[in-house]
Protein backbone atom coordinates (compact mmCIF):
# COMPACT_ATOMS: atom_id res chain seq x y z
CA UNK A 1 0.00 0.00 0.00
CA UNK A 2 2.85 2.25 0.74
CA UNK A 3 4.38 1.33 -2.12
CA UNK A 4 1.43 2.31 -4.55
CA UNK A 5 0.97 6.00 -2.13
CA UNK A 6 4.67 6.20 -3.43
CA UNK A 7 4.26 5.65 -7.13
CA UNK A 8 1.01 7.99 -7.03
CA UNK A 9 3.04 10.58 -5.33
CA UNK A 10 6.18 10.39 -7.93
CA UNK A 11 3.34 10.47 -11.05
CA UNK A 12 1.60 13.29 -9.51
CA UNK A 13 5.25 15.52 -9.06
CA UNK A 14 5.92 14.24 -12.65
CA UNK A 15 2.94 15.16 -13.81
CA UNK A 16 2.86 18.70 -11.89
CA UNK A 17 6.19 19.80 -12.96
CA UNK A 18 5.41 18.75 -16.94
CA UNK A 19 2.32 20.93 -16.45
CA UNK A 20 4.76 24.16 -15.63
CA UNK A 21 6.94 23.75 -17.68
CA UNK A 22 4.72 23.38 -20.30
CA UNK A 23 3.04 26.79 -19.55
CA UNK A 24 5.93 28.38 -18.91
CA UNK A 25 6.89 27.09 -22.72
CA UNK A 26 3.54 28.67 -23.47
CA UNK A 27 3.45 31.69 -21.86
CA UNK A 28 6.74 33.11 -22.39
CA UNK A 29 7.10 37.03 -23.22
CA UNK A 30 9.17 38.12 -25.88
CA UNK A 31 10.36 41.87 -25.92
CA UNK A 32 11.79 44.25 -28.66
CA UNK A 33 14.44 46.91 -27.53
CA UNK A 34 13.51 50.51 -27.28
CA UNK A 35 10.20 52.06 -26.14
CA UNK A 36 8.04 55.11 -27.44
CA UNK A 37 6.12 56.91 -24.86
CA UNK A 38 3.42 59.47 -26.43
CA UNK A 39 3.94 62.62 -24.83
CA UNK A 40 1.87 65.88 -25.30
CA UNK A 41 0.77 66.89 -28.48
CA UNK A 42 2.40 69.84 -30.52
CA UNK A 43 0.64 72.60 -29.88
CA UNK A 44 0.81 74.12 -33.56
CA UNK A 45 -0.74 73.48 -36.46
CA UNK A 46 0.28 69.74 -38.17
CA UNK A 47 3.65 70.11 -39.98
CA UNK A 48 6.52 68.81 -41.75
CA UNK A 49 10.15 70.47 -41.80
CA UNK A 50 10.31 72.63 -39.40
CA UNK A 51 14.02 74.03 -38.05
CA UNK A 52 14.79 72.95 -34.05
CA UNK A 53 17.46 73.25 -31.81
CA UNK A 54 18.11 72.88 -28.27
CA UNK A 55 19.07 74.41 -25.14
CA UNK A 56 19.63 72.93 -21.55
CA UNK A 57 16.49 70.51 -21.80
CA UNK A 58 14.25 73.25 -23.73
CA UNK A 59 13.64 72.42 -27.25
CA UNK A 60 12.60 75.24 -29.71
CA UNK A 61 10.33 75.13 -33.00
CA UNK A 62 10.74 77.61 -36.31
CA UNK A 63 8.32 77.36 -39.33
CA UNK A 64 7.99 74.75 -41.38
CA UNK A 65 5.77 73.55 -44.26
CA UNK A 66 1.99 71.47 -44.58
CA UNK A 67 2.25 71.20 -48.37
CA UNK A 68 -0.89 73.76 -48.64
CA UNK A 69 1.51 76.24 -50.07
CA UNK A 70 1.52 77.56 -46.81
CA UNK A 71 4.94 77.86 -44.64
CA UNK A 72 4.54 78.99 -41.04
CA UNK A 73 6.68 81.46 -39.05
CA UNK A 74 5.60 80.24 -35.44
CA UNK A 75 8.30 79.41 -33.07
CA UNK A 76 7.60 77.47 -29.88
CA UNK A 77 9.40 75.88 -27.11
CA UNK A 78 9.20 72.24 -25.81
CA UNK A 79 9.69 71.70 -21.74
CA UNK A 80 11.32 68.24 -22.01
CA UNK A 81 11.37 67.70 -18.65
CA UNK A 82 8.09 68.90 -17.71
CA UNK A 83 6.09 67.98 -21.09
CA UNK A 84 4.45 70.63 -22.36
CA UNK A 85 4.52 73.45 -25.41
CA UNK A 86 4.83 76.87 -25.04
CA UNK A 87 3.54 79.27 -28.12
CA UNK A 88 6.80 82.33 -28.62
CA UNK A 89 5.90 84.05 -31.92
CA UNK A 90 2.33 83.53 -33.20
CA UNK A 91 2.28 84.02 -37.36
CA UNK A 92 0.91 87.17 -36.60
CA UNK A 93 3.66 88.34 -35.26
CA UNK A 94 4.99 92.09 -35.77
CA UNK A 95 8.50 90.89 -33.97
CA UNK A 96 11.48 90.94 -35.90
CA UNK A 97 12.11 87.79 -36.52
CA UNK A 98 12.67 85.01 -39.95
CA UNK A 99 10.63 85.08 -42.67
CA UNK A 100 8.19 82.09 -42.84
CA UNK A 101 10.21 78.75 -44.14
CA UNK A 102 10.62 74.98 -44.53
CA UNK A 103 13.23 73.05 -44.36
CA UNK A 104 15.71 75.31 -42.55
CA UNK A 105 18.50 74.24 -40.38
CA UNK A 106 18.81 74.96 -36.93
CA UNK A 107 21.66 74.39 -34.51
CA UNK A 108 22.72 76.52 -30.73
CA UNK A 109 25.80 77.28 -29.51
CA UNK A 110 26.96 79.49 -27.00
CA UNK A 111 23.08 79.38 -25.20
CA UNK A 112 21.78 81.09 -28.17
CA UNK A 113 19.76 79.00 -30.96
CA UNK A 114 19.91 80.08 -34.42
CA UNK A 115 18.19 78.86 -37.86
CA UNK A 116 19.70 79.40 -41.59
CA UNK A 117 18.56 78.48 -45.02
CA UNK A 118 15.30 77.16 -46.36
CA UNK A 119 12.40 77.68 -48.35
CA UNK A 120 9.70 79.87 -48.42
CA UNK A 121 7.31 78.57 -51.55
CA UNK A 122 9.22 80.41 -53.82
CA UNK A 123 13.26 81.21 -53.06
CA UNK A 124 16.08 78.96 -51.58
CA UNK A 125 17.30 81.38 -48.49
CA UNK A 126 20.00 81.85 -47.46
CA UNK A 127 19.46 84.21 -44.16
CA UNK A 128 20.78 83.56 -40.69
CA UNK A 129 18.87 84.11 -37.59
CA UNK A 130 20.15 84.16 -33.82
CA UNK A 131 17.65 83.80 -31.04
CA UNK A 132 17.91 85.03 -27.24
CA UNK A 133 15.90 82.97 -24.97
CA UNK A 134 16.43 85.46 -22.35
CA UNK A 135 14.61 88.14 -24.06
CA UNK A 136 12.94 86.00 -26.49
CA UNK A 137 14.15 87.76 -29.44
CA UNK A 138 15.72 87.18 -32.72
CA UNK A 139 18.32 89.15 -34.60
CA UNK A 140 19.79 88.81 -38.03
CA UNK A 141 23.72 87.69 -38.25
CA UNK A 142 25.40 87.22 -41.31
CA UNK A 143 23.86 85.32 -44.30
CA UNK A 144 25.11 81.95 -44.98
CA UNK A 145 27.64 82.60 -47.61
CA UNK A 146 27.40 79.02 -49.51
CA UNK A 147 24.51 78.85 -52.23
CA UNK A 148 21.15 79.56 -51.31
CA UNK A 149 19.79 76.29 -49.94
CA UNK A 150 17.21 73.76 -48.37
CA UNK A 151 17.25 70.28 -46.92
CA UNK A 152 20.86 71.89 -45.12
CA UNK A 153 22.30 69.38 -42.50
CA UNK A 154 24.37 70.85 -39.14
CA UNK A 155 25.78 70.01 -36.03
CA UNK A 156 27.83 71.91 -33.05
CA UNK A 157 31.28 71.00 -31.74
CA UNK A 158 32.31 72.44 -28.70
CA UNK A 159 31.89 76.40 -29.51
CA UNK A 160 31.48 76.09 -33.35
CA UNK A 161 28.44 75.19 -35.40
CA UNK A 162 29.03 73.14 -38.64
CA UNK A 163 25.79 74.10 -41.44
CA UNK A 164 26.77 72.58 -45.35
CA UNK A 165 24.98 70.15 -47.63
CA UNK A 166 21.34 70.17 -48.87
CA UNK A 167 20.03 71.27 -52.41
CA UNK A 168 18.67 74.05 -54.32
CA UNK A 169 17.07 74.48 -58.11
CA UNK A 170 20.64 73.56 -59.39
CA UNK A 171 20.81 70.25 -57.30
CA UNK A 172 22.47 68.63 -54.31
CA UNK A 173 25.24 70.62 -52.90
CA UNK A 174 27.93 69.25 -50.41
CA UNK A 175 30.15 72.05 -49.04
CA UNK A 176 30.17 73.00 -45.35
CA UNK A 177 31.23 76.24 -43.42
CA UNK A 178 31.43 76.71 -39.59
CA UNK A 179 29.95 79.44 -37.29
CA UNK A 180 31.68 80.93 -34.31
CA UNK A 181 29.56 83.19 -32.66
CA UNK A 182 32.04 85.27 -31.09
CA UNK A 183 33.51 86.69 -34.09
CA UNK A 184 32.51 90.46 -35.10
CA UNK A 185 29.59 90.04 -37.53
CA UNK A 186 30.85 90.47 -40.87
CA UNK A 187 33.07 87.61 -39.54
CA UNK A 188 31.23 84.74 -38.64
CA UNK A 189 31.47 81.78 -41.28
CA UNK A 190 34.60 80.35 -42.60
CA UNK A 191 34.21 77.99 -45.41
CA UNK A 192 35.70 74.17 -44.31
CA UNK A 193 37.72 72.24 -46.82
CA UNK A 194 37.91 68.25 -47.14
CA UNK A 195 34.98 66.39 -47.34
CA UNK A 196 34.77 64.48 -49.80
CA UNK A 197 31.76 62.61 -49.59
CA UNK A 198 28.01 62.89 -51.46
CA UNK A 199 26.17 65.83 -52.06
CA UNK A 200 23.37 64.77 -50.05
CA UNK A 201 20.04 66.66 -49.07
CA UNK A 202 17.84 66.12 -46.19
CA UNK A 203 21.00 64.16 -44.44
CA UNK A 204 21.55 63.83 -41.04
CA UNK A 205 24.31 64.13 -38.24
CA UNK A 206 24.79 63.05 -34.42
CA UNK A 207 27.57 63.88 -32.39
CA UNK A 208 29.37 61.64 -29.68
CA UNK A 209 32.42 62.63 -27.76
CA UNK A 210 32.81 66.16 -30.00
CA UNK A 211 33.15 64.14 -33.24
CA UNK A 212 29.88 64.41 -35.62
CA UNK A 213 29.11 61.51 -37.73
CA UNK A 214 27.01 62.23 -41.08
CA UNK A 215 24.79 59.71 -42.62
CA UNK A 216 21.84 59.44 -44.96
CA UNK A 217 20.25 61.83 -47.60
CA UNK A 218 19.86 61.86 -51.13
CA UNK A 219 21.08 62.56 -54.29
CA UNK A 220 20.29 61.88 -58.44
CA UNK A 221 17.06 59.96 -57.07
CA UNK A 222 18.92 57.64 -54.79
CA UNK A 223 20.07 57.04 -51.33
CA UNK A 224 23.45 58.35 -50.25
CA UNK A 225 25.58 55.34 -48.96
CA UNK A 226 28.74 56.81 -47.76
CA UNK A 227 29.18 57.88 -44.22
CA UNK A 228 31.57 60.70 -42.74
CA UNK A 229 33.11 61.65 -39.54
CA UNK A 230 34.69 64.80 -38.78
CA UNK A 231 36.29 65.89 -35.63
CA UNK A 232 36.47 69.69 -35.77
CA UNK A 233 39.63 69.50 -38.16
CA UNK A 234 39.80 66.07 -40.17
CA UNK A 235 37.13 64.18 -42.42
CA UNK A 236 37.36 60.86 -42.32
CA UNK A 237 35.39 58.16 -44.51
CA UNK A 238 33.73 55.32 -42.68
CA UNK A 239 32.21 52.01 -43.50
CA UNK A 240 29.24 51.91 -46.35
CA UNK A 241 25.86 51.64 -44.91
CA UNK A 242 24.63 49.46 -47.45
CA UNK A 243 25.08 45.28 -47.99
CA UNK A 244 26.13 46.27 -52.16
CA UNK A 245 29.58 44.47 -51.76
CA UNK A 246 30.40 46.25 -54.76
CA UNK A 247 31.10 49.43 -52.68
CA UNK A 248 32.43 48.05 -49.45
CA UNK A 249 36.48 48.38 -49.51
CA UNK A 250 38.71 45.66 -48.44
CA UNK A 251 38.13 41.80 -48.02
CA UNK A 252 35.78 41.03 -44.71
CA UNK A 253 32.44 42.41 -46.50
CA UNK A 254 30.35 40.22 -43.68
CA UNK A 255 29.89 43.46 -41.33
CA UNK A 256 27.12 45.29 -44.07
CA UNK A 257 25.29 41.59 -44.59
CA UNK A 258 22.48 42.55 -42.76
CA UNK A 259 22.04 46.60 -43.56
CA UNK A 260 18.92 46.12 -45.55
CA UNK A 261 17.43 49.56 -44.53
CA UNK A 262 20.15 51.98 -42.36
CA UNK A 263 19.78 54.36 -45.81
CA UNK A 264 17.09 57.05 -45.40
CA UNK A 265 16.89 60.68 -45.69
CA UNK A 266 14.96 63.06 -43.74
CA UNK A 267 14.84 61.03 -40.64
CA UNK A 268 15.94 61.54 -37.10
CA UNK A 269 19.42 61.31 -35.71
CA UNK A 270 20.34 60.93 -31.16
CA UNK A 271 23.25 60.72 -29.53
CA UNK A 272 22.30 58.70 -27.08
CA UNK A 273 24.64 56.80 -24.14
CA UNK A 274 27.58 56.95 -26.64
CA UNK A 275 26.03 55.41 -28.91
CA UNK A 276 24.13 57.01 -32.29
CA UNK A 277 20.48 56.29 -33.46
CA UNK A 278 19.08 57.02 -36.63
CA UNK A 279 15.11 56.17 -37.19
CA UNK A 280 12.24 57.04 -39.43
CA UNK A 281 12.30 59.06 -42.75
CA UNK A 282 12.60 57.12 -46.33
CA UNK A 283 14.50 55.42 -48.63
CA UNK A 284 14.73 57.21 -51.66
CA UNK A 285 12.39 54.19 -53.48
CA UNK A 286 9.93 56.17 -51.53
CA UNK A 287 9.35 53.52 -48.67
CA UNK A 288 8.69 54.72 -45.55
CA UNK A 289 11.20 53.89 -42.67
CA UNK A 290 9.62 52.76 -39.10
CA UNK A 291 12.55 51.19 -37.35
CA UNK A 292 15.58 52.46 -36.23
CA UNK A 293 19.53 51.37 -36.02
CA UNK A 294 22.51 51.82 -33.55
CA UNK A 295 25.57 52.80 -34.20
CA UNK A 296 28.72 51.89 -32.46
CA UNK A 297 31.38 54.48 -32.98
CA UNK A 298 34.02 52.26 -31.71
CA UNK A 299 33.51 49.31 -33.96
CA UNK A 300 32.49 51.49 -36.83
CA UNK A 301 29.06 48.79 -37.19
CA UNK A 302 25.78 49.08 -36.99
CA UNK A 303 22.45 47.10 -35.32
CA UNK A 304 19.48 47.02 -34.79
CA UNK A 305 19.82 43.71 -32.65
CA UNK A 306 18.89 41.35 -35.92
CA UNK A 307 15.84 43.22 -36.27
CA UNK A 308 14.17 43.07 -32.95
CA UNK A 309 14.16 46.76 -32.20
CA UNK A 310 10.95 48.36 -31.43
CA UNK A 311 9.53 50.09 -34.61
CA UNK A 312 8.38 53.58 -34.08
CA UNK A 313 4.57 53.92 -32.10
CA UNK A 314 3.06 56.68 -34.35
CA UNK A 315 3.20 57.02 -38.38
CA UNK A 316 5.85 56.52 -40.32
CA UNK A 317 6.71 59.87 -41.58
CA UNK A 318 9.95 62.47 -42.79
CA UNK A 319 11.50 65.78 -42.06
CA UNK A 320 10.20 65.31 -37.96
CA UNK A 321 11.85 67.64 -35.38
CA UNK A 322 13.65 65.83 -32.83
CA UNK A 323 15.24 66.54 -29.56
CA UNK A 324 17.58 64.82 -26.96
CA UNK A 325 17.39 65.55 -23.11
CA UNK A 326 20.28 67.71 -21.29
CA UNK A 327 21.57 64.33 -20.04
CA UNK A 328 21.88 62.20 -23.53
CA UNK A 329 19.58 59.60 -22.38
CA UNK A 330 16.10 60.25 -24.02
CA UNK A 331 15.19 61.07 -27.39
CA UNK A 332 12.37 63.45 -28.39
CA UNK A 333 10.18 63.38 -31.65
CA UNK A 334 7.32 65.57 -32.96
CA UNK A 335 6.07 66.62 -36.31
CA UNK A 336 6.54 65.18 -39.86
CA UNK A 337 4.94 64.52 -42.63
CA UNK A 338 4.15 61.82 -44.73
CA UNK A 339 3.30 62.52 -48.68
CA UNK A 340 1.59 65.57 -49.75
CA UNK A 341 -1.17 65.68 -47.64
CA UNK A 342 -0.84 63.96 -44.51
CA UNK A 343 0.90 65.68 -41.67
CA UNK A 344 1.42 64.87 -37.69
CA UNK A 345 1.36 66.99 -34.51
CA UNK A 346 2.15 63.99 -31.98
CA UNK A 347 5.20 63.67 -30.19
CA UNK A 348 7.16 60.74 -28.58
CA UNK A 349 9.62 60.34 -26.05
CA UNK A 350 12.02 57.13 -27.09
CA UNK A 351 14.06 55.85 -24.52
CA UNK A 352 16.65 53.43 -25.86
CA UNK A 353 17.07 50.80 -22.89
CA UNK A 354 13.60 49.91 -22.10
CA UNK A 355 12.04 47.06 -23.70
CA UNK A 356 8.65 46.76 -25.34
CA UNK A 357 6.56 43.51 -25.35
CA UNK A 358 5.89 42.16 -28.48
Amino acid sequence: MKVMNLRKSTNYMLLSLLVLLSTACTSSTEYTLGYWHQRSDFDGKSRAGAAFFTIEDMGYIFGGGNGKNQRFKSMYSYDINKDFFTELFSETSTATMPSPRELATGFAVGGKGYITCGYDGVNPLNDTWEYTPSSNSWRRVDDFPGDIRYGALSFTIDNYAYVGCGYNDDGSLKDFYRYDPNQADGSHWTKIEGYGGSKRAMGMAFVINKVAYIVGGKNNNSDCKDMWKFDGTTWTRLRYITNDDDLVEGTDKSFNDDYTSIVRYGGIAFALNGKGYIGLGAAASGSYRSNYWIYDPTTDLWSNNDGDVTDFAGSTRINSVYFTNKAGNLGFVTTGGSGSSSFFDDTYQFSPDEYKEK
